[in-house]
């Protein structure tokens, strides 16, 4: 490998493993015992987020959650003591870590979710997300079913074959178009509804951190931010 290049690398790595060691240290919160927690210092190399009154560290690509969305770390080892540093650690405006987790969904995509709500095992769902608040859509749901949709997408205000193309909110205002002789404010409502019930159905398992979230819980907080 050349010469430059590997030096190159040595100093971007270098460079960053100095950043981390300046943001998060250990902390023996007492100073007289055996207990270290992770102690995050703000500096000018990472972007802050505040969430339910806790100041984060931001890493990667982050979701603000609600707390029952997240499970621990699958047989994790809680020790009292930790935690307890911890609730301590926050409380007096400890910086955290955004929560690394696992992320499972039942559909990631409008064409799945409106294939998953036209099965009969799932019409109590469909019922609730759509019955008195999106009628429109509810009935086509009774007289055609929801996959209609899916299999003529322009005749319900779509730029043609592109509902495997919308995962949330954003995908949906670029592919539902609005100078599609088809539109329909109504039901585009109603496809934000469905968005919003599968995101509020994602699943979120953390792999690190167990300690620090379950002080959290123990605060009372109700939203976390987790990184995706």
């Amino acid at each position: 490998m050349n010469y430059l290049v590997i030096e190159f690398i040595y100093t971007y790595i270098m460079k960053h493993l100095k950043y981390f060691k300046e943001a998060a240290s250990y902390l023996n919160l007492h100073g007289d015992d055996d207990y270290e927690i992770t102690q995050v210092t703000q500096d000018n190399n990472h972007d802050y987020k505040y969430c339910d009154g806790v100041l984060y560290e931001l890493s990667g690509e982050t979701e603000m959650v609600y707390i029952e969305q997240v499970e621990a770390t699958p047989e994790n080892t809680f020790y009292e003591e930790q935690i307890e540093r911890y609730i301590e650690y926050i409380g007096d405006g400890g910086i955290i870590e955004t929560f690394p987790v696992n992320v499972r969904e039942m559909c990631s995509d409008l064409e799945c979710m409106i294939e998953y709500l036209d099965e009969s095992d799932n019409f109590d769902t469909t019922y609730s997300i759509l019955k008195g608040t999106h009628e429109k859509l509810f009935n086509i749901f009774m007289k055609k079913g929801l996959y209609d949709i899916n299999i003529d997408p322009e005749e319900y205000g779509f730029s043609g074959d592109v509902l495997s193309n919308i995962r949330n909110e954003s995908d949906l205002a670029e592919y539902y178009a609005s100078n599609n002789e088809n539109y329909d404010e109504e039901l585009y409502n109603s496809f934000i509804a469905i968005l919003e019930w599968f995101e509020d159905e994602k699943e979120y398992t953390l792999t690190n951190l167990n300690h620090r979230f379950e002080a959290l819980v123990r605060m009372g907080k109700k939203q976390v931010l987790v990184e995706v």
